[in-house]
C-alpha cells in the first residue's frame, strides 16, 4: 500500500490517504508516482504527491498540517512560530537563539515570540509560600529582620521581602538570592532546598 499526500494551494497538507500499489504500477509492473498522483486526482480531486510512511522519500512521513517544500522535496513540521529558522541538516524548525541548557531543577524554557528569545518558567516566590518553608529559627528572623546578625543581612533580607513576589530563574530573583547566600542569611543548600519546596 502507498500514502498519498492532498496539498492546498500553499502546499500544506491537508489529508493523507492510502491507495493500493495497484494504482502506481505501469504495463511493465513498475511503480510510478506520477500514475498514483493521477489516480488520486481523478477519484478525489485536489492536488497529491506521495509520501512514505517508513520515511523513505521526502524525508519524513507527512502528516496534516505539514508543509511541503518543493525546492528540497521534503516535507516539514509546521511552523512553531513565525521567527524560528530551518535547520537544513534535520529539516527541523528551530529558535534563531540556542535553549538554555543551565535549566534549574523543576523549571523548564518557554519560547517567548514577543521577546524572540527563551523564557524560564518556574515558581513564583511569595512571603507566604517562602515563609511556610522555613524552619521556627529562621521565621524568628523573617519576621523579624532588626535581629539579624550583621546590618548587611538585615538589609538584604529587608530589600527581598519587599521585593516579594518574585519569579525563579529571573535575573534579579536570582540576583538575590545570591545575596541572600553571599550575606550568610541562608546556606546554599538550604536556600535550595526551601526553594526546591515552593
Amino acid at each position: 500500500m502507498a500514502h498519498f499526500a492532498e496539498l492546498d494551494e500553499h502546499n500544506i497538507v491537508k489529508r493523507v490517504l492510502v491507495v493500493n500499489d495497484d494504482y502506481l504500477k505501469d504495463e511493465n509492473g513498475n511503480e510510478i508516482e506520477a500514475l498514483g498522483c493521477a489516480h488520486m486526482e481523478a477519484v478525489h480531486g485536489g492536488r497529491w504527491i506521495k509520501t512514505s510512511y517508513n520515511n523513505n522519500i521526502r524525508h519524513r512521513y507527512a502528516g496534516k498540517g505539514f508543509i511541503y517544500d518543493k525546492n528540497l522535496d521534503v516535507f516539514l513540521p509546521p511552523k512553531y512560530f513565525d521567527s524560528w529558522i530551518l535547520d537544513e541538516n534535520n529539516y527541523e524548525w528551530k529558535a534563531p537563539v540556542p535553549k538554555p541548557t543551565n535549566t534549574p531543577n523543576g523549571f523548564y524554557y518557554e519560547w517567548n515570540e514577543e521577546s524572540v528569545n527563551w523564557v524560564l518558567i518556574g515558581n513564583v516566590i511569595s512571603a507566604e509560600s517562602f515563609r511556610s518553608q522555613l524552619s521556627l529559627t529562621e521565621k524568628l528572623l523573617w519576621d523579624n529582620p532588626d535581629t539579624a546578625s550583621t546590618p548587611s543581612q538585615k538589609a538584604v533580607l529587608t530589600t527581598f521581602k519587599q521585593e516579594l513576589p518574585l519569579t525563579v530563574g529571573e535575573t534579579e530573583t536570582t540576583e538575590l538570592l545570591d545575596l541572600l547566600v553571599s550575606e550568610g542569611v541562608y546556606t546554599q543548600q538550604r536556600l535550595d532546598e526551601i526553594i526546591s519546596k515552593l
